[in-house]
């Protein structure tokens, strides 16, 4: 089980960029990020659920399955503030359980405030930090997932399939093609060791930067396959 620790914060950011997203969404209706978004977004109850499943910790997938029933979630994103009082909502839940191990954790009160400060985040301009720290909160959730991947386990790999379908929407939305496999890795800063995992992957012959969810699928062999020589290069937890 991976720790929360490592990966937590980083999984709340990635909802907190979704959110973004369909602010732009919304203000930016013929965009091709806008249309390939159309038809996931009819289903959010499927998007959340995917999201849910590549959660790097067994009882934490568990929980959030729980904790989904419990909130509120709209069956499409066509209310944006309908969407993040959802996950608003799913954060405090877990906030309340992380409360109950005795892991002192605040509740986020300010629903305004908070949903104001995600949607004026600098996430399209690729030099900012926010930009940044959104691209490399994606790969610190998901890499821990396919790192934990055992070859018998192959309910992981379906449950990175249905990832790998509406991954794009937890990403920048400035990111060419509304590709999360797409940005050249000699311009990306090394913030991450995830980040690095990632440039080393895409450097693998299985590498596919045409299918962004083919390539997200093959990423999880490749971790798997090559982990020790990866871990060595990078140091692995």
């Amino acid at each position: 089980m991976s720790s929360t620790v490592a990966w937590g914060p980083s999984g709340w950011r990635t909802t907190e960029t979704f959110i973004f997203n369909l602010q732009w969404i919304k203000e930016n209706p013929r965009s091709q990020f806008a249309q390939k978004a159309k038809k996931d977004l009819s289903s959010l109850p499927l998007v959340l659920d995917a999201w849910r499943q590549i959660l790097p910790c067994g009882a934490c997938r568990e929980s959030a399955q729980g904790f989904l029933e419990r909130v509120h979630v709209p069956p499409n994103a066509s209310r944006i503030v309908d969407v993040a009082a959802a996950i608003h909502e799913l954060h405090n839940l877990v906030n309340d359980k992380r409360n109950t191990n005795g892991d002192p954790t605040p509740q986020h009160t300010d629903f305004e405030g908070w949903l104001e400060h995600i949607l004026n985040r600098e996430l399209l301009d690729t030099n900012s930090g926010d930009y940044q720290n959104a691209v490399d909160a994606f790969w610190n959730l998901v890499l821990p997932y396919a790192l934990a991947y055992e070859p018998h386990e192959t309910n992981k790999v379906q449950a990175m399939r249905n990832f790998s379908v509406y991954a794009y929407l937890f990403l920048p939305c400035s990111i060419p093609d509304a590709n999360p496999l797409s940005p050249v890795c000699s311009d990306m800063p090394f913030k991450s060791r995830w980040t690095l995992f990632y440039c080393l992957a895409r450097q693998s012959p299985y590498y596919d930067v045409q299918n962004a969810s083919t390539s997200l699928l093959n990423l999880l062999v490749i971790f798997t396959a090559a982990k020790s020589t990866l871990c060595t290069k990078v140091g692995c937890r």
